[in-house]
């Protein structure tokens, strides 16, 4: 595949720029999408999906099967949204974002329904004022890139237990293990 994305914020510019990198020489634009309260400021796309975050206005998830006319799947605003970070599971029922502000947490999204998208679970570290940055899902493992606690790696096999404690933490930053 040689199709590379690139997510702004700027007000003056599309917020996602689909490049085909053929030549890397010259990259050639064959798509833009703009459509986020106050832009896209990260994304990740797996085959035709892109799946968007948009910081204040939640996030999004696009059908890029054809980069000229990108379509909306899913918009999904949502209270104390910050989405700073989105990625989808291994199979595509779920995503999970990440809230970069004050008390911002891991949440888990069903995706299965785009008319009727729902948080199904949420992971916090324990203290209030903590902030996670990213994460990345590979398999089923979640790693959490967190502020104050480092790496975190989640066991997500199970992608809808609710209780922050029902997650199995593999590992963290601190050596804590359970």
């Amino acid at each position: 595949d040689n199709m590379v994305i690139v997510n702004t914020s700027r007000g003056d510019a599309p917020q996602v720029v689909m490049y085909d990198v053929s030549d890397p020489r010259a990259p050639v634009a064959v798509g833009t999408w703009s459509g986020a309260a106050g832009g896209v400021h990260d994304s990740q796309r797996r085959g035709n999906m892109l799946y968007c975050a948009a910081l204040g206005d939640g996030f999004y998830i696009l059908d890029v099967s054809n980069p000229a006319s990108p379509r909306v799947e899913v918009h999904k605003p949502y209270a104390g949204a910050f989405c700073h970070n989105i990625w989808p599971s291994k199979n595509g029922t779920h995503v999970f974002t990440t809230d970069e502000n004050s008390g911002g947490h891991l949440r888990v999204w069903n995706v299965t329904n785009p008319n009727d998208v729902v948080q199904v679970a949420e992971w916090f570290p324990g203290s209030s004022g903590s902030i996670i940055h990213n994460v990345v899902v590979v398999g089923d493992y979640a790693y959490l890139a967190h502020y104050t606690y480092g790496l975190v790696v989640l066991d997500v096999t199970n992608p809808e237990i609710a209780a922050r404690d029902a997650y199995d933490v593999v590992f963290d930053v601190f050596g804590n293990r359970r």
